[in-house]
């Protein structure tokens, strides 16, 4: 950890924090505080970083997009569930139970649909929905379609 290897604490912290920060986003954070932000904790700097440099991504735009996979013409049905996995995990697949208040996440079931629609090829497609076990998880239908 560099903070512990440099022995760094207190306003020395932070100016460092903002040395890590490029010119634009330093001038903006300087801007926004209304001057200088070593008198700010590490904890404030960082939340107002996060503030003026992460753009949180549309849900929706991520769904479409997850939807709109295909596997490519080469590609290894376990490279294109992985890159699937990757597209779900920012779609935010989850939903509040009703009855329990319990969170449900559906990532994966929907990570399988996707994957069912999206294969290249037809036959192992066909395959695959005329299957008896319309059950399967996600790593069983991976397994059936390497198979």
């Amino acid at each position: 950890d560099y903070v512990k290897a440099t022995k760094l604490e207190g306003a020395d912290k932070v100016i460092q924090l903002l040395e890590c920060c490029d010119e634009q986003l330093r001038k903006d954070l300087t801007r926004n505080a209304g001057g200088t932000l070593t008198g700010m904790t590490e904890e404030e700097v960082l939340g107002a970083i996060k503030t003026l440099a992460i753009r949180e991504e549309n849900t929706m735009v991520a769904r479409v997009a997850l939807h709109n996979m295909r596997q490519g013409r080469d590609e290894p049905v376990r490279a294109f569930g992985a890159r699937l996995r990757g597209q779900a995990s920012v779609c935010k697949f989850t939903q509040r139970c009703t009855g329990c208040e319990a969170t449900v996440d559906y990532t994966e079931a929907m990570t399988k649909d996707v994957l069912c629609r999206g294969l290249e090829d037809n036959e192992i497609q066909l395959d695959l929905l005329g299957d008896k076990n319309q059950d399967m998880t996600l790593e069983q239908v991976l397994r059936f379609v390497e198979a």
